[in-house]
C-alpha cells in the first residue's frame, strides 16, 4: 500500500508534468511547418496583431478568419488546383473523343500555349470541367480514373453532342 506522503508526491509530480507538457508544446506554434519565410511571416503577423502594446494590435471582436471548404486554404494562384487537374485530363478526353481536338477550348489546351490557356473564359473552363469531370466519382478523381468518355453521362451540353439512348452509367 502507498503511504499518504508518497501518494501526495506522485500526485504533485503528475500535476507538475501535466502543466509542463502543454508549455513545451507551445514553444513552436506551427510545429508541422518547415521553417521559412511563410512560417515566419504568419507567426510575426499573429504576434503583432495580438500584442496589445503593438500599433498593429487588432481587438478580439475585430479578428476574422476565413477558410475554404474543410478549413484548409486552397491554392488559388496561378489557378485552382482542380482546374489544373481538369486541364491535365483534356488529352485523355480528346483521345476518347477525337473530334474535340478541333473544338475550342480543347484545341487551345492541346496547343500547350500557356498564355492562351490563361486567357480562357469562365465559360471555356466550364466546358473543360464538364467534359473532364462529369460522371466521375470522388474516388475516381483520387485514383486518377475516369468514366467512359463516350457515355452520354460524361458529355457536357455546351460542346459535346448528347445521346440519351446510348447512355451507360460508369461503375466508379
Amino acid at each position: 500500500m502507498i503511504s499518504r506522503s508518497t501518494f501526495g508526491s506522485i500526485l504533485a509530480l503528475g500535476v507538475a508534468l501535466s502543466l509542463a507538457v502543454p508549455a513545451l508544446a507551445q514553444t513552436d506554434p506551427l510545429p508541422s511547418w518547415n521553417d521559412g519565410a511563410a512560417k515566419q511571416a504568419i507567426v510575426s503577423f499573429v504576434k503583432v496583431t495580438t500584442d496589445q502594446a503593438s500599433p498593429k494590435f487588432v481587438p478580439l471582436p475585430q479578428r476574422i478568419a476565413t477558410f475554404d471548404q474543410d478549413g484548409t486554404l486552397w491554392v488559388e494562384k496561378p489557378m485552382y488546383s482542380q482546374v489544373l487537374y481538369c486541364l491535365d485530363r483534356v488529352p485523355a478526353v480528346v483521345k476518347a473523343k477525337p473530334e474535340l481536338a478541333a473544338v475550342e477550348p480543347f484545341k487551345t489546351v492541346l496547343s500547350g500555349d500557356r498564355e492562351a490557356i490563361a486567357r480562357l473564359s469562365t465559360e471555356d473552363l466550364e466546358k473543360i470541367l464538364a467534359a473532364t469531370l462529369t460522371g466521375m466519382s470522388a474516388l475516381g478523381t483520387r485514383a486518377g480514373s475516369a468514366p467512359t468518355p463516350n457515355s452520354s453521362i460524361n458529355r457536357c451540353s455546351k460542346c459535346c453532342a448528347t445521346s440519351a439512348t446510348s447512355a451507360t452509367r460508369p461503375t466508379s
